[in-house]
Parts: structure tokens; C-alpha cells; sequence
């Protein structure tokens, strides 16, 4: 398989574990310049996959520095989606990952950790760089629904879909009531860099979509 149609399998494995929203080869302006082939978000974890079509791509990889760094790495799951016998045995994943192999059209495990709802999290992953995944995907997604609504609708829409999911937003960032606050909060983030939405990216996820209902 080409890298592209790898991926393209990462998106589906992503789906069949309920993952939304789902973000393919999204580049972004993080501080690592990360940007992962497929990563989904569930709601209280994160889910990568890394595509590797040959062995020579894999090899390279290991050099980068958000994987000599794992801590600074996107992907509380991570897992490597190849051709078969591009990897030779467990003792070459980084800690904590797994390897699953595309045969026959189908995704079989092949190494080390097997994604299980049971499962407890191997690794934590940048929260902060997943945010700004998301964002960017968020923006080239939904910008027409946030940059022709007013501020007075942002900010309605926020607080009627803040009080449906009993959440409460960047409350010491911004003033109550804000409605420039709020516009710049959805189209840049939080101004002061909060990063209160951490602990549950699909639920900011939902945040959003009821949003875009509203407006």
C-alpha cells in the first residue's frame, strides 16, 4: 500500500473506535511541528497513527524529535500503521506503542500495545499541541460558520451550548459577557493561553458542533 491509502486505513481503525473528530496529515503551527498521518480524540483519550509504507520511512522517523522526546509527542495511544515486514520485532517500537500491519485489507496487530476500551492509557500526549490540531481542523472546517457570525451570536451560542453540557469556559480569562473576548476565544483561542479544555477534548468537540447547530 502507498502511504496515502495507509492513511486512508488509519481514518477507518479510527472510526470503528468512535474516535471524532478525526484529523488526517492536518499540518498546524505547533511548537514541534508534529503533524501525525491520523489522529482521532474519544472522550477522555487520544488515539495516533503513524504510516509507514517502507522500512526506510520508518527508520527515519525514529529520529525526530517528538519521538526522542516522547512527552512532547501528540497521541495518548500510538501506534504505527504499515505494510507487512516494514517492522521486524517489538524490541523497535518506542515505548509504550504498538504496531498493527495492513493485510489483505484488513488491520491486524502486529507488536506491542493493543488498543482495548479496558486498556489503561500507555502514554499522556501533548494536550496542548493536540488543542491546536484540533483548532486547525476546526477552522478549515467550520471558518465559514465562525467568521461571518457576530460576536453577540458567538457569545449566545457558546453560553446556550456551555449551560446544555454543564461545562464552564476559560472563566478567568474572560470577562462574563464578553462578546469580543468570546469571538477571539473561538477563532484564536484563549487569549491568556488556557487551557482548560485538557482534561476532555471530545466534549470541547461537542462545545463546537453545538455551536455551529445554534449559529
Amino acid at each position: 500500500m502507498t502511504h496515502d491509502e495507509l492513511v486512508d486505513q488509519a481514518a477507518k481503525k479510527l472510526k470503528k473506535w468512535r474516535c471524532l473528530p478525526i484529523c488526517t496529515e492536518m499540518t498546524a503551527l505547533t511548537a514541534t511541528g508534529e503533524i501525525p498521518d491520523a489522529i482521532g480524540w474519544r472522550a477522555w483519550e487520544s488515539i495516533m497513527f503513524e504510516c509507514k509504507a517502507s522500512r526506510a520511512d520508518f527508520l527515519k522517523d525514529r529520529d525526530k524529535p517528538f519521538r526522542v522526546c516522547p512527552e512532547s509527542g501528540v497521541g495518548d495511544w500510538r501506534f504505527y500503521l504499515t505494510n507487512p515486514g516494514v517492522i521486524h520485532s517489538s524490541d523497535e517500537l518506542p515505548d509504550g506503542w504498538g504496531c498493527y500491519e495492513v493485510i489483505d485489507g484488513k488491520i491486524i496487530h502486529k507488536f506491542g500495545k493493543r488498543f482495548t476500551n479496558a486498556s489503561p492509557i500507555p502514554l499522556h500526549g501533548n494536550k496542548k499541541e493536540e488543542i491546536i490540531i484540533m483548532r486547525s481542523w476546526i477552522r478549515r472546517n467550520y471558518a465559514h460558520f465562525f467568521l461571518n457570525a457576530s460576536a453577540p451570536d458567538l457569545l449566545h451560542a457558546l453560553e446556550h451550548a456551555a449551560h446544555s453540557l454543564c461545562v464552564t469556559h476559560c472563566a478567568s480569562c474572560l470577562p462574563q459577557g464578553s462578546e469580543t473576548g468570546m469571538a477571539i476565544f473561538f477563532r484564536e483561542g484563549c487569549p491568556r493561553g488556557c487551557s482548560s479544555f485538557d482534561c476532555d477534548m471530545a466534549k470541547w468537540w461537542e462545545i463546537i458542533r453545538k455551536v455551529v447547530e445554534i449559529i
